[in-house]
């Protein structure tokens, strides 16, 4: 009896079945460990893809907000100009010391006490134009730059004053840390960037009134930006706006309408409000600005060297630097940035422009 029930059980549905082989689970774990590869690598990938667009967005997020305040402040600039008299020579019959000239007032024209400059940072080798800032030491000027006044309100001693007056600008250079605090060791500063600089002097330090030691006004008042920057370096005045941008091109520009009437303010991007002539001292109704910014993984892999790499960069053409001539026709600009775009791409550099035209609200300008 007991034989026919363990018969019958080995042979019905209730049989007992025989567990895996060691060929069987080595055969499974194999394929357990190729899929957990599989898995690790996709996500190691994706971590690191993750991690590389962060950095990308945050370093041109830090972009775009510089960019954003730079155009800003320059649509504010003014010059708070007025009419006064000057002899036949374009000499002002009273100088800005209050001394008469002694010749008789021949015309009637537009006077400022502001400024208004833009163009090259650094002289090309070419010798014109020359650079608006000759700095000395570790730090060199890049492409372009500008400085205005501007009605910001920026005071310590006088923060509930509205709209009090201040001296404006930007640059661009290549250099050590410049806001790592002198207690630190010098070594902590030996971080080599390009960085967007900020001029901004508060109104109770203002010096654009003042008469600089060896200029004049009319002629070379370029102390009051100067001296604070190159002569003196005033940490109060000047501020980091963002790193890794290594490009500013800023290009003074007319109307549409008066392009087509009397051609282009500017060959060389430069523009100086008071050496146009006493008919003058006006504000460009325009100012195109192009940025050029790089993300931090890219600056890391140009190395941590004291000489610019501006060749790598594009920013140099056959040992010649872009963005010293401008023209509309053809856009002079526009090939200089396909060019450097080029050699970007060339380098494997991650890299974003940024373009706008600024209206200066302050601009009122008149061919007469």
């Amino acid at each position: 009896m007991s034989d026919r029930l363990d018969s019958a059980l080995r042979q019905g549905p209730w049989k007992i079945r025989s567990g895996f082989t060691l060929l069987e689970l080595l055969v499974s774990m194999v394929v357990l460990v190729g899929i957990i590869a599989i898995i690790f690598s996709m996500t190691q990938q994706t971590s690191k893809l993750w991690k590389n667009t962060s950095g990308k967005i945050e370093g041109f997020t830090n972009a775009r907000s510089a960019f954003d305040a730079m155009t800003r402040t320059i649509s504010q600039a003014t010059l708070n100009t007025y009419y006064d008299y000057a002899d036949s020579s374009g000499n002002w019959v009273v100088s800005s010391t209050g001394t008469l000239s002694g010749s008789p007032p021949a015309t009637y024209a537009r006077r400022s006490d502001l400024h208004f400059i833009c163009g090259q940072a650094n002289t090309p080798p070419s010798g014109s134009p020359t650079g608006l800032l000759s700095l000395t030491g570790s730090w060199t000027p890049i492409t372009h730059c500008i400085f205005f006044q501007a009605p910001l309100g920026k005071s310590a001693l006088y923060s509930t004053q509205q709209k009090l007056l201040n001296a404006c600008g930007f640059y661009l250079v290549y250099g050590p840390d410049p806001s790592v605090p002198n207690f630190l060791p010098s070594s902590s500063a030996n971080r080599y960037r390009y960085r967007l600089m900020e001029f901004l002097q508060p109104s109770e330090s203002l010096t654009v009134y003042s008469t600089g030691a060896a200029t004049t006004r009319g002629t070379s008042n370029y102390h009051w930006f100067t001296d604070p920057i190159v002569t003196t370096p005033d940490a109060n005045s000047n501020f980091v706006l963002a790193e890794n941008i290594i490009a500013l091109i800023i290009w003074p520009k007319l109307s549409k309408g008066d392009q087509a009437a009397g051609g282009n303010l500017t060959t060389n991007y430069s523009y100086d409000s008071e050496q146009l002539g006493v008919s003058y001292n006006q504000l460009p109704p325009i100012v195109e600005v192009t940025m050029v910014a790089i993300d931090e993984a890219s600056a890391l892999k140009l190395g941590n060297t004291s000489t610019p790499p501006n060749a790598a960069l594009g920013l140099t053409q056959s040992g010649t630097p872009l963005f010293t001539t401008s023209s509309e026709s053809p856009n002079q600009l526009e090939a200089d940035l396909t060019t450097m775009e080029t050699q970007l791409t060339a380098s494997h550099v991650n890299f974003r422009v940024f373009q706008t035209e600024v209206a200066i609200s302050g601009a009122k300008w008149t061919t007469n």
